[in-house]
């Protein structure tokens, strides 16, 4: 399973709808994992106003047919779309070294994380999967995504 970890300095709403755009252009199906149902409410409302000229199909846990959503968001683990690709939009504190994903079969798991002390984030990161992030990327001033790397 490879683990990627993206350091935002845009907000979290921003970024994840232009992510999810290119994920559904590798054809992948998405759970997207957010903290609470006011986090989820503002990103199904994100998505869905997005962008007049894009549509991205996605639904949560609670609206009719959610194993049909190329992109489900949930409060929690569920395989009901059939995801191969985790989204994790919560933010670090719910990283608990004892939790797993449970028996998804995930072939990616993807955190957005608000960028802070990057190297905390990383050393949590680290001790929940029991391995280093695959992929560790910030933006820069210019809003561009480049390579982490420690100072």
């Amino acid at each position: 399973m490879e683990v990627s970890v993206y350091f935002c300095s845009d907000p979290i709403l921003s970024v994840v709808p232009r992510l999810i755009q290119k994920i559904l252009q590798q054809d992948l199906r998405v759970l997207m994992l957010c903290e609470n149902d006011e986090q989820l409410a503002s990103f199904d409302t994100q998505i869905w106003t997005f962008s007049s000229k894009v549509f991205l199909p996605h639904g949560t846990t609670k609206d009719m047919w959610p194993e049909r959503q190329p992109v489900l968001l949930s409060t929690t683990i569920t395989d009901t779309n059939h995801p191969k690709l985790l989204l994790d939009i919560r933010n670090e504190s719910y990283l608990d070294s004892s939790a797993d994903y449970g028996t998804n079969n995930f072939q990616k798991i993807i955190h957005i994380l608000a960028a802070g002390e990057i190297s905390e984030q990383l050393q949590l990161l680290t001790a929940y999967h029991r391995k280093s992030p695959d992929q560790c990327w910030v933006q820069d001033e210019l809003r561009k995504w480049q390579p982490w790397k420690k100072d």
